[in-house]
C-alpha cells in the first residue's frame, strides 16, 4: 500500500525493531570426522506486524533451537548430516499467547553423501526433512499451478503435511594443464514428494496462500574453472 511505502506528515508512529539473544557452540575435529553443536535464543521488541484488520502493530517475538553438524571423510565417502531443532513464536499484542510464526519448522534435517569413483567420477546423493508447516485454520485448500487444480486440506490438521525429497547426482571432471570442467547431472525430488506449503505473497502476511514445489527436476549442467598456477 502506498501509505506504508511513503514517509506519512505526521511523523514517526512505530518504534524502531530490536532484538537481543545468545549463543553457545562446542566443536570438535578429527581427520575422519568433526562435530559441531550450537544453541540460541533470541527475543525480538517492537515488531513490526500486519494485524488482521490490515493495519499495522507492534508485537514481540522469540526463537529458539539447537543446530547440529557432522561431517565425516572416510576414503571413497564424504559427506554431512545436519539437524536443527527450533522454533519461532510470535505475540500480536501484549498479553496475547505467543503463537507460532507461519514458517516455524521444530525439526529440520539434511544428509549428503558423496562417493568418489575412478576415472574423476562422483555420485552424490542429499536427502532431506522438514516438518509441515503451522496451517492457518481459515485457509481449506492449495492451488497447484503445474495442474491448475485446487486440492483440500485436512480441517482437522494443525499442520501441513511433512516435507521430504531425495536429490541425486552424477559428475565427470575432465582435466586440462589449466582449466578443468565438469559435467553433471543433477535429479532433485527424484520420487516426486510434492506438498502444500506457503507462498510468500508480498508485504501482507496475513494473507495465507498455499501452493505446491516443484516436480521431479533433471538439470544437466557444465561448470568449468581456470587453475592457477
Amino acid at each position: 500500500p502506498p501509505d506504508i511505502m511513503i514517509g506519512l506528515p505526521d511523523g514517526r508512529y512505530l518504534d524502531l525493531e530490536r532484538s537481543w539473544g545468545v549463543g553457545a557452540g562446542l566443536r570438535w575435529n578429527h581427520p575422519l570426522l568433526g562435530l559441531e553443536v550450537d544453541g540460541y535464543w533470541r527475543h525480538l521488541d517492537n515488531q513490526t506486524l500486519f494485524e488482521d484488520d490490515g493495519t499495522l502493530g507492534q508485537g514481540a517475538g522469540v526463537a529458539y533451537g539447537v543446530e547440529t553438524l557432522t561431517r565425516y571423510d572416510i576414503g571413497p565417502l564424504a559427506g554431512w548430516v545436519a539437524y536443527t531443532w527450533s522454533r519461532s513464536l510470535r505475540q500480536q499484542e501484549t498479553g496475547d499467547l505467543y503463537l507460532p510464526n507461519k514458517f516455524d519448522q521444530p525439526h529440520y534435517l539434511v544428509a549428503v553423501l558423496g562417493w568418489s569413483l575412478a576415472r574423476d567420477l562422483t555420485l552424490s546423493g542429499r536427502f532431506r526433512y522438514g516438518t509441515g508447516y503451522p496451517k492457518d485454520s481459515e485457509v481449506h485448500s492449495a492451488y497447484d499451478l503445474l495442474t491448475l487444480t485446487e486440492t483440500p486440506l485436512d480441517p482437522q490438521a494443525l499442520r501441513l503435511q511433512p516435507f521430504h525429497a531425495l536429490d541425486l547426482k552424477v559428475s565427470k571432471r575432465s582435466q586440462f594443464k589449466r582449466w578443468e570442467v565438469d559435467f553433471y547431472l543433477d535429479v532433485q525430488n527424484v520420487y516426486n514428494r510434492r506438498i502444500a506449503e506457503p507462498v510468500i505473497t508480498g508485504i501482507d502476511d496475513t494473507i495465507t496462500v498455499y501452493g505446491y514445489g516443484l516436480p521431479v527436476l533433471p538439470i544437466f549442467g557444465v561448470k568449468g574453472a581456470f587453475l592457477p598456477g
